[in-house]
């Protein structure tokens, strides 16, 4: 069985979370970058590392979830290079690599000698490797003086994998208020870890890095707070639907739902839209049961029923009652007791299920049934 994937996946994973670790230690003018210069980029001095490696300003880290051989170091080594030939202000550099994997003992004891080596054995090898560009834009006394710069700035950090989850948790006790509501706390972390994930993975969708300042931290850390609270669960929508399978869409192809939607248009992607505004719904509806807020939701969906009962009657009287049409019309009004957009469509849809008691059934088209 090809287990590639899941390697990849836990590796991204495994460097996220040391993103994340480095993004809740930020400090007023610092910056942190994912995928630029390398896999984590941080400016200024930023906690546990920076004490550790002695140096302030700009650190490349270089994340493994893997045994890292005595091949990988020559190439983590060949990659710094390269960026303080194109990035001077380079002050230290962090392999950090989870403490389950083995470290080559070559990091450390790897000579000058050893590295132009092993780096020209690498060029032979391929001519677009970065160990080629590398001696093609480089003397042997400009690899030597860089490799000399770095190896006396690098810096070995094991990571353990449950370690660094409860540190970032520890860090965000602050701004979450961890004291206040236990469920309240561990809903936030989730939140964070769900919207950071998805503005990296949107960043990254574009071909381009990552990057958030202590105040953006700060941003992020507020809404959250504002939408995640004891009397309120907005979880960021496009965050929410970027962790949902589509295995799901599958399962409900036989629905009363996904029918009645079929009902309103075919088109490409239509269908999708709602379902996942159903799906968003659910767990929202969930959550306020679990937080005994049972006569909301009862309010809520007793105003979207309404809203779909005058809709019918509007376009009944202005002849053009058609399932699109009514869809729409219910969408467009108003539900106070709805968080959001998607809340209120969600409702929409969810009401058009089999399970829906008859009196609070919504049907964009009527079925001999109902």
């Amino acid at each position: 069985m090809d287990r590639s994937g899941i390697f990849a996946q836990a590796g991204f994973a495994f460097q996220l979370n040391v993103f994340l670790k480095q993004v809740t230690e930020l400090t007023p003018g610092a910056v942190a970058r994912y995928e630029y210069l390398d896999d984590i980029s941080t400016s200024t001095g930023l906690g546990e590392l920076s004490e550790q490696v002695g140096h302030s300003g700009t650190q490349l880290i270089q994340v493994k979830n893997t045994n890292v051989s005595k091949q990988d170091v020559v190439q983590i080594y060949t990659n710094w290079i390269l960026s303080i030939t194109e990035n001077e202000t380079i002050s230290a550099f962090v392999l950090c690599y989870s403490d389950l994997k083995r470290l080559s003992g070559y990091f450390q004891t790897i000579t000058v000698d050893d590295y132009v080596r092993d780096l020209k054995a690498k060029a032979s090898e391929s001519g677009c490797s970065n160990a080629a560009k590398l001696m093609g834009q480089l003397d042997a006394n400009g690899i030597n003086e860089r490799f000399c710069y770095v190896k006396e700035r690098a810096f070995a950090h094991p990571i353990n994998t449950d370690d660094i989850k409860s540190k970032i948790r520890s860090n965000l006790s602050s701004p979450f208020h961890r004291t206040s509501n236990t469920k309240v706390f561990e809903d936030r972390v989730h939140e964070f870890e769900s919207v950071m994930k998805y503005n990296v993975m949107s960043a990254m969708s574009k071909t381009e890095p990552y990057e958030i300042n202590h105040e953006g931290y700060m941003r992020v850390c507020e809404q959250i707070c504002s939408d995640i609270s004891q009397s309120r669960f907005e979880p960021n929508y496009a965050a929410w639907r970027s962790t949902v399978s589509d295995d799901f869409l599958q399962a409900q192809e036989e629905s009363r739902e996904y029918r009645q939607l079929l009902s309103c248009s075919t088109k490409s992607g239509f269908v999708t839209d709602h379902m996942y505004y159903c799906e968003y719904y659910r767990s929202l509806n969930y959550e306020r049961l679990a937080r005994c807020q049972a006569n909301t939701v009862a309010s809520l969906e007793d105003v979207t029923f309404c809203n779909f009962r005058d809709s019918c009657f509007s376009l009944e009287a202005d002849g053009d009652d058609r399932p699109i049409k009514r869809l729409l019309a219910t969408k467009d009004k108003s539900n106070q007791y709805a968080f959001n957009e998607h809340e209120k469509w969600g409702s929409c849809i969810w009401l058009t299920r089999e399970e829906t008691p008859a009196d609070k059934l919504i049907s964009w088209e009527d079925e001999a049934n109902d």
